[in-house]
């Protein structure tokens, strides 16, 4: 099985490929480990992909339509069947973390012959992480000019940031208790509802053993991947799609505005990446 090797960054995105019928099945429903998955050779669906993905304009609003249905107010499209699914997730294998998180259920149903890996963390280290990625990255006054010039992607795409933790504390974003609260309501709801066998309930110190044995495949001869989350999703977002977003507002505007206009801009730009937001 050959490990599949997505784009370091969304510099490169994806060719805009249009959907096409499903090659493999879905096998792999995960929380986290998004670099182990790669590493065994499933290609994985991951906010990165979100962002890799040359038609991420319509992934995004598609995600946003499907969650709006699902814990807001109805209007929109559910996300409830396979094929459903797969407009958005046809060349994968294995999907984890944001958005997909947020429809364990219909995906668990949807792919009935895909394992399941819930990744327990201790609640602490998760809030933590929490702390340094996504509310580290919805702090960032960057946004505003963002959301302002850039309808195509950050508009898109904030919304798929903010939703998870408002889901998470019950429209209580800023109250970590209820984020707390939220987490083990969220373990145990998987536990409760996905048959012991299809599931793995997985730490990641305990390493590939028992990864790879549910999955069922060999084990790689190297260390089972420590990324520290939070770390990379902030730095993700500093140092690729923010700085990337930025360069395609500028660009844009180099083409249709005066080069004063422009120069002004890219200062300034310049100026919030160096204050880090």
């Amino acid at each position: 099985m050959s490990a599949f090797n997505p784009p370091a960054t969304p510099y490169e995105p994806y060719p805009a490929i249009p959907r096409q019928p499903r090659k493999a099945p879905m096998k792999v429903l995960c929380l986290a480990t998004w670099t182990a998955l790669n590493k065994l050779g499933f290609p994985c669906y991951h906010m990165v992909e979100c962002n890799l993905n040359k038609l991420h304009g319509n992934s995004f609003r598609l995600w946003r339509s499907a969650i709006e249905a699902k814990y807001y107010n109805g209007k929109g499209r559910k996300l409830i069947t396979a094929e459903d699914f797969d407009e958005l997730l046809w060349r994968y294998q294995a999907v984890t973390d944001i958005p997909t998180v947020l429809f364990a259920d219909e995906l668990i149903t949807a792919y009935p012959d895909a394992k399941v890996i819930l990744t327990e963390r201790d609640v602490e280290g998760w809030m933590k992480s929490m702390e340094k990625s996504f509310y580290n990255i919805l702090s960032w006054k960057i946004w505003w000019f963002l959301e302002l010039t850039d309808w195509q992607h950050s508009r898109q795409y904030l919304p798929l940031l903010r939703y998870p933790i408002d889901i998470w504390t019950k429209g209580d974003p800023e109250n970590r208790d209820k984020l707390r609260q939220g987490f083990h309501e969220y373990n145990a709801h998987i536990k409760s509802v996905v048959p012991k066998e299809r599931l793995l309930v997985f730490h990641p110190r305990d390493g590939w053993e028992p990864f790879c044995k549910h999955l069922g495949v060999p084990i790689p001869d190297e260390p089972f991947p420590k990324v520290n989350e939070g770390d990379f999703v902030a730095d993700l977002h500093s140092n690729v799609i923010v700085k990337w977003r930025i360069m395609m507002v500028l660009t844009g505007f180099a083409k249709k505005s005066a080069p004063v206009i422009v120069a002004g801009l890219a200062v300034w730009a310049c100026w919030l990446m160096l204050k880090k937001w």
